[in-house]
């Protein structure tokens, strides 16, 4: 597969699996759960700050893409694997944007 071609792909994924994480419905009790957790009862920064990274697409899809590049990576050879990671996931982001908002 041609490094575009894979780029394009695990963009795609990247993009799916980023909105499965944060807004589909099929797991939104886990989601909740999950959010309220890192939230806790007393208020501190570094709670909601990582409640953001959890919950921004814009955050979440950074460390998706890195799971998918180094998947692909653990099956085929991806070149540049840091190079690639950002690629994705800024194709990620890119088709969040075009679908999303």
């Amino acid at each position: 597969m041609q490094v575009l071609q894979l780029t394009i792909l695990l963009s795609l994924v990247a993009y799916r699996a980023t909105r499965f994480a944060i807004k589909d419905t099929l797991i939104d009790g886990i989601r909740i759960r999950v959010q309220n957790a890192v939230l806790g009862t007393k208020p501190r920064l570094w709670r909601e700050k990582l409640h953001e990274l959890i919950s921004c697409p814009y955050c979440i899809s950074w460390w998706i893409a890195g799971i998918c590049v180094a998947l692909a990576d653990w099956q085929t050879s991806v070149p540049l694997p840091f190079f690639q990671w950002a690629a994705v996931a800024a194709g990620a982001v890119l088709i969040w944007r075009i679908i999303e908002e």
